[in-house]
């Protein structure tokens, strides 16, 4: 008796092919992650840095602008002007306000309680009052910390230097001093580590 041809697969060779549709699988799919990761990362580092460049040069051009040395009021991590804490930058016509990440100040007319901004007024109001909500020209976005913002006299001259430190939110991410990344830990999840470090000195008009 003839018997017709038999074609097919062995269960040996189906198992090799669905191990290397599997493998071939794991290597796309994890290159789509990593690509992914790498995109949003950059998304987020150009961020920080374009947000930072903005507050140096916004505060620079009012500082430029000031018209005399002695219509500048600076509280700071120094406090020498009387601040009672709060963070403040105030000149003719317009005043900064911020938090160093790690304290709450009042921010709205509602009394809203933030730990991350940094916001400019252009109402004349006391140095030392809290921002009213409507008034209020914010810098950040709600996963930006403001690690350091000094703005130091250089005595006997018209001019300021600014230092500016800002980092992403994930303060597990940074280190104590707010600085820089913690070494290779720089990512967790989907949040990203980057620390920008600006400086620029502008002299009084």
């Amino acid at each position: 008796m003839i018997r017709p041809n038999q074609t097919g697969f062995t269960l040996v060779e189906l198992l090799l092919a669905l191990a290397l549709f599997g493998f071939v699988l794991v290597f796309a799919v994890s290159g789509f992650v990593q690509v992914n990761r790498s995109y949003n990362k950059g998304i987020t580092v150009k961020r920080v840095q374009e947000t930072g460049r903005a507050v140096i040069e916004d505060i620079a051009r009012s500082l430029r602008l000031a018209g005399d040395p002695g219509s500048v009021r600076v509280c700071d991590v120094d406090d020498q002007q009387g601040c009672s804490g709060n963070f403040r930058l105030c000149l003719p016509g317009v005043r900064y306000g911020w938090s160093d990440g790690s304290t709450g100040e009042e921010f709205t007319s509602a009394g809203d309680i933030k730990k991350n901004w940094l916001v400019r007024s252009d109402t004349a109001s006391g140095c030392n009052s809290a921002f009213g909500q409507a008034e209020a020209e914010s810098f950040l976005e709600d996963d930006l910390i403001v690690q350091e913002l000094n703005i130091t006299w250089l005595i006997g001259t018209s001019a300021y230097k600014i230092d500016l430190t800002l980092s992403t939110g994930d303060t597990t991410l940074i280190t104590n001093s707010g600085k820089r990344c913690k070494g290779a830990a720089q990512v967790s999840g989907s949040q990203y580590c980057d620390v920008v470090n600006l400086s620029t000195t502008v002299t009084i008009r």
